[in-house]
């Protein structure tokens, strides 16, 4: 911002917008105040915020978006500062680690915003934080340890945004979440052990938008249960995250399949993720050419499931990631459609990782047309050590090839004019074909090749 705007933004704001520089005095009637963040932040900076005593907003700001660096704020400025500020609607301590808020913050009656984000070492919160009945949004994104929510949050009914992205070690979400109908955005749904049936609780929150994780889904002991969440009336949620535990021991196949089926979301869906399941087979809806909103498809971890989806007829595809599929040893028709030309028309990244027992890739069986992926930028394959033959040769629309730890794959580097980046590590043979010259090709790295050959065409 040039200086003169920034002095005409500081003259219109006059006393009621503050930023903090040099410990200066506060306005009495300053209602709005920041300040740039540091690393330890002690009560000597707020000095002149003490007669400011109708304070409305209290933002750290930081010359960064990424949080590198941790920042500390003295106990003093917690217990006797904030203590005061009983007219705030906004609240922001973000980055700070703090290891113990204190019980007083729940008197703070009027928080509209609350914002703990990326504190990496407090663990539950003060149960007063229940009696902030005004509270519309509520940010914990990158709270690594925290393990505990308040238990009786359903209070909190005007609650509308509650961010808990990156709080992996959450047991389980507080009782009675269902109350909070207002909510839009909840980041991640937690099902502790033996507390899969509260999954139900997401019937009422009809509001829900944007993004959705749930996790420990394994938990969940009746397949009913998901069904009564009601996942497929939840048209605006976009963003679907389905996730089971890393630990397959004493899983059940039969009831994570049923559970898929249950958890069928909207039609109008876009992104969809399904992580560590365990069965064989997918749910029939996984690929059925109605979800035709779909735009991105990710299968991590699935590692009993035999076989892909048949997602290729999907229109509007652009982005699918396939990894540790390791009982996956044929990709061909089935992952095309059958009969099926115009396939694919509209993928634009397509990933294939650590699938450790895939073996071949029958593109023969697929129609010529269909196995074209028209519009493909990038294609990454990556420690799939028992892949043999090649890839798909016609890929008119490719800009990065990334092939790395395929130690029996032969590369046939061809029909690909858009090329510019092409990185080929660990694998049996790269065959050039048509290249006058690696002029078109902006960066090239090779490694570990058994043979390297040139071929005109």
């Amino acid at each position: 911002m040039h200086d003169l705007i920034n002095d005409l933004a500081q003259s219109v704001a006059g006393e009621v917008c503050f930023k903090i520089e040099d410990s200066q005095r506060i306005s009495k009637h300053a209602r709005h105040l920041s300040y740039i963040a540091e690393n330890f932040d002690a009560i000597k900076k707020f000095e002149g915020i003490y007669e400011a005593q109708h304070l409305r907003t209290f933002l750290p700001l930081r010359l960064s978006s990424v949080f590198r660096t941790r920042n500390f704020l003295t106990n003093h400025v917690l217990t006797n500062l904030l203590l005061n500020l009983r007219c705030l609607r906004a609240l922001s301590l973000e980055g700070y680690q703090i290891t113990i808020l204190p019980e007083f913050v729940g008197d703070l009656k009027l928080l509209r915003y609350l914002n703990f984000s990326h504190n990496e070492v407090i663990k539950c919160l003060p149960e007063s934080l229940s009696t902030l009945y005004n509270l519309e949004t509520f940010l914990l994104k990158g709270c690594d340890n925290l393990e505990k929510l308040p238990s009786e949050m359903e209070k909190l009914v005007n609650l509308c945004y509650l961010d808990i992205t990156g709080a992996d070690k959450l047991e389980s979400m507080a009782s009675n979440v269902s109350k909070l109908t207002n909510l839009q955005k909840l980041s991640i749904f937690v099902l502790g052990k033996e507390k899969g049936h509260k999954i139900r609780e997401l019937m009422k929150l009809s509001n829900l938008r944007g993004e959705l994780c749930i996790s420990g889904l394994q938990n969940i002991a009746e397949s009913r249960d998901a069904w009564m969440a009601r996942l497929s009336d939840k048209s605006r949620i976009g963003n679907l995250k389905l996730q089971w535990s890393k630990d397959f021991v004493n899983r059940r196949e039969e009831v994570e399949k049923k559970v898929l089926d249950g958890l069928q979301p909207s039609k109008k869906l876009m992104e969809l993720s399904i992580k560590f399941y365990c069965a064989e087979m997918l749910a029939n809806w996984v690929g059925d050419s109605s979800f035709n909103c779909l735009q991105s498809l990710c299968l991590d971890g699935c590692i009993n499931l035999l076989s892909l989806p048949s997602i290729g007829k999907l229109p509007l595809l652009k982005k699918v990631r396939i990894k540790g599929l390791r009982s996956v040893r044929t990709v061909g028709v089935e992952f095309f459609g059958e009969n099926m030309t115009n396939t694919f028309s509209s993928l634009e990244i397509l990933e294939f990782e650590d699938m450790l027992n895939w073996e071949k890739w029958n593109l023969c069986e697929v129609d010529e047309e269909a196995r074209k992926f028209p519009k493909l930028r990038e294609l990454l394959i990556q420690k799939c050590p028992l892949l043999l033959g090649s890839m798909p040769e016609d890929l008119p629309s490719l800009k990065k090839l990334t092939i790395g730890l395929c130690w029996k794959l032969i590369i046939s580097v061809q029909n690909f004019p858009l090329l510019s980046e092409l990185e080929i590590r660990g694998c049996h043979e790269v065959i050039y074909k048509g290249f006058a010259d690696y002029s078109s090709i902006k960066r090239i790295s090779f490694g570990r090749i058994s043979k390297f050959s040139c071929a005109a065409e």
